[in-house]
């Protein structure tokens, strides 16, 4: 097999996201990380939830309190654990500072 391959799609565990990147800016992971589990924590915005949703509901993209919520966040946040469900969904108020 001849593979010429340029780009790879790598998904952002911190921002829940894809993108396409170009091989040249990929790095190897540092030995120590590849033992570690991943570092990201599932969480929910407090008291936030999808358009015609519950707590339960699974966010789309298109949704227009999903767009709302990303456009309001900033470089600076504070976040506060409010509570914690069976050990791994922290429910998270977050603060964000007018400017």
């Amino acid at each position: 097999l001849n593979f010429n391959l340029k780009e790879v799609c790598v998904y952002f565990v911190d921002f829940g996201e894809q993108q396409t990147i170009a091989l040249t800016n990929i790095r190897p992971l540092p030995q120590e990380f590849t033992r570690q589990p991943a570092f990201a924590i599932p969480c929910r915005l407090y008291d936030i939830c999808p358009l015609n949703g519950t707590e339960h509901s699974t966010w789309n993209l298109d949704d227009p309190v999903h767009y709302e919520c990303k456009s309001l966040m900033s470089d600076v946040m504070h976040c506060k654990v409010l509570d914690i469900k069976e050990q791994i969904c922290y429910i998270i108020q977050v603060d964000i500072p007018n400017e």
